[in-house]
């Protein structure tokens, strides 16, 4: 039997210090987000950043926490549950941090009788401190737990039919004529871009994704560019930006913070934003972008401000995104 396994991120089991700060540790402790030595690592982490940090995130989540709990967990449930309704097999939901965890998960396609694990990173763009870093923690505790079947990961999917029309219909409903589109995406080090032609010239992301098949930010322009393509924007209507820098290193721009208090003064009073590379709405679209984004663009005199909520549930999406994980 093949059993499907949607992932996504995680997120704390609840808005307070003392959970933010045991999710933190867990999701900053993976040497693909930080990428240093464990000896090095650990002390950063437990003892610098998490107690720095903890107070403030868990904050920001009590700004956005429902009554169902984190919504990047209410909408990352109910996309799989609509996926389900497009197979026969089971569909199953694994965070690679917190809870439902990917090792329940695994021992829940165990007991169900699995010969095969089709593994979903809920990631449209490859990076390896996502997509990387889920897929290959599942593999390895697959090959721990002895599962003898196959297990298949089911790859990025930047410009897929089945992910950039519903997006696009979605952004379609916010603009106007006057409208300036903003595509976000979570930002990323640019030392932790993997591309054949990383950093060769200025163009070196609009080469074609089989030779920048791993690159996230070639991934991300790819993105923008099918929805732009199926918007009927023309170049001046729309802009790609990266958001949740921190830290001292360099990271791939031109950062979205940048952008909301630069548009207005440029007469782009009028914006949509969109955040396509979450599936499901979190802190990052709702508190990030929604909350303090919003006060960015007003305060230096932007009009109107709308956030397209991104694709959760989405009926075409899901239906979409089960028939493609059912042919991988």
């Amino acid at each position: 039997m093949n059993i499907f396994v949607l992932s996504n991120l995680g997120t704390p089991s609840a808005a307070t210090d003392e959970a933010v700060g045991e999710y933190l540790k867990e999701f900053l402790y993976d040497p693909a987000v930080i990428p240093l030595p464990a000896v090095l690592r650990y002390p950063l982490v437990h003892w610098l950043i998490v107690p720095r940090r903890k107070k403030i995130s868990a904050g920001k989540y009590r700004e956005i926490w429902t009554e169902g709990g984190s919504p990047l967990l209410v909408w990352s449930r109910a996309l799989r549950d609509e996926v389900a309704k497009h197979r026969k097999e089971p569909v199953l939901l694994g965070m690679r941090y917190g809870e439902p965890s990917l090792d329940s998960a695994l021992k829940e396609a165990k007991k169900l009788g699995a010969t095969k694990i089709t593994f979903v990173p809920l990631y449209p763009q490859f990076a390896e401190a996502t997509s990387g870093s889920s897929a290959g923690y599942f593999l390895e505790r697959a090959r721990e737990e002895g599962f003898e079947g196959k297990v298949k990961v089911f790859g990025a999917f930047p410009n897929a039919d089945f992910f950039a029309k519903p997006l696009a219909e979605k952004i379609r409903a916010s603009l106007r004529p006057e409208s300036h589109l903003l595509l976000s995406y979570h930002g990323l080090p640019v030392k932790a871009l993997d591309g054949r032609h990383c950093h060769s010239n200025d163009t070196c992301c609009e080469r074609s994704l089989a030779e920048n098949i791993s690159c996230y930010r070639a991934h991300c322009l790819a993105t923008s560019l099918e929805v732009a393509r199926l918007l009927g924007l023309p170049k001046d209507k729309w802009t790609m930006s990266f958001q949740s820098r921190f830290g001292r290193e360099k990271w791939i721009g031109p950062h979205t913070e940048d952008f909301l208090k630069s548009l207005p003064a440029s007469g782009k009073t009028d914006l949509v934003l969109a955040a396509p590379s979450f599936v499901a709405d979190c802190l990052e679209t709702l508190e990030e972008l929604g909350i303090q984004g919003r006060k960015s663009f007003t305060e230096a005199g932007g009009q109107r401000f709308e956030l397209v909520p991104c694709l959760n549930d989405d009926a075409d999406f899901a239906r979409g995104l089960a028939e493609a994980i059912g042919t991988a």
